[in-house]
């Protein structure tokens, strides 16, 4: 049997699937397990009692890059993503999967450290690829800091007599010299530029600074800025055609960005490392007659490929999806 809600185990440290109709409605399924089944058999790991829901219905797997993949396993009605009919797909937190006519929602706990926080805007410079950064930045953590002290302060002052400026007297130490007294942590300096008369926060990275510097007319920066961040953000959560496409915008509005050339790059790289394991998996799967995995996995090398549309991977994988999808028709043709 499936894990269940009953299952004694602790909800945030697994995905989940809601189940939002059908007979079972408001049950959760925690998935425990790297490979899961689904369907009216009671041999299957979730189990769905339904006339529309097959046997052995679909199967969701975690794949070695931590991304969950919901297959169709020759079903009768089919599987649904967001409305939309897939034979594979990956799938995400708060997505809505129908197996045959029954809905559920699949829910991904959440990580406090994800790697977006170290991509959002008003975080420090940059990340280079392959360094993390916790969520909270430098900024958030000196000023929190400097409110906690302050408070302190406040409360000691509440419940001591105040003395006058003149009246306080400095420790000495046993020579009769004065020792050094060490203020408390003060708030984060303003310093004035005289020549433009305004205040300048030395807690902002150098990007956040001239990006607050620009005229209206460079706008075309800034732009280039937000292309930048959201490539930086698609890079870290390993989605690399969308990156590169983010990467190329920002420079195209910004040739002298001073890093989306090197991640454009870093992103190019990564895309066609991925798109020749994926190529690998497909070949795998369609030799030994898995057409739905192959199918998949064969898109996912078009689409790691896109920056190179004449790339004759693409061709060899189409031909590849053209076969796979031929056999299965005429599986169903003849079972």
């Amino acid at each position: 049997m499936g894990s269940a809600v009953e299952k004694n185990q602790e909800p945030s440290l697994f995905p989940s699937l809601e189940q939002l109709s059908g007979v079972g409605k408001g049950r959760v399924y925690y998935l425990d397990q790297s490979r899961i089944t689904i369907g009216r058999a009671e041999t299957n790991h979730v189990v769905v009692v339904d006339d529309s829901v097959s046997r052995e219905h679909a199967i969701i797997e975690k794949g070695d890059d931590g991304a969950f993949v919901v297959f169709d396993n020759q079903s009768r009605n089919g599987i649904l993503v967001n409305g939309k009919k897939v034979e594979a797909s990956v799938i995400e937190g708060n997505d809505q999967v129908s197996i045959g006519t029954v809905l559920f929602r699949f829910s991904i706990p959440r990580d406090q450290f994800e790697a977006d926080e170290s991509a959002a805007p008003g975080s420090d410079s940059p990340l280079l690829p392959g360094k993390k950064k916790l969520g909270l930045n430098r900024r958030a953590i000196l000023y929190g800091g400097a409110g906690l002290v302050l408070a302190a302060v406040f409360l000691m002052d509440k419940g001591t007599p105040q003395q006058s400026d003149s009246k306080k007297t400095k420790p000495e130490d046993p020579n009769g010299k004065p020792q050094v007294v060490v203020s408390e942590a003060p708030t984060p300096p303003k310093v004035t530029d005289p020549q433009r008369q305004e205040v300048i926060d030395l807690t902002k990275n150098p990007v956040e600074s001239s990006l607050e510097q620009l005229t209206q007319n460079d706008v075309s920066v800034a732009d280039s800025e937000t292309h930048f961040r959201r490539g930086q953000r698609e890079y870290f959560n390993k989605n690399y055609h969308r990156a590169i496409n983010s990467f190329e915008l920002a420079l195209s509005l910004n040739r002298n960005h001073p890093v989306a050339g090197y991640y454009l790059k870093a992103a190019i790289h990564e895309a066609e490392e991925e798109a020749k394991k994926n190529y690998e998996m497909g070949m795998k799967y369609f030799e030994s007659l898995q057409y739905q995995r192959a199918i998949y996995h064969f898109q996912q090398t078009q689409n790691l490929l896109s920056h190179r549309p004449q790339d004759p991977v693409i061709s060899e994988a189409e031909k590849y999806i053209r076969l796979s999808r031929q056999r299965l028709q005429a599986a169903e043709m003849f079972p």
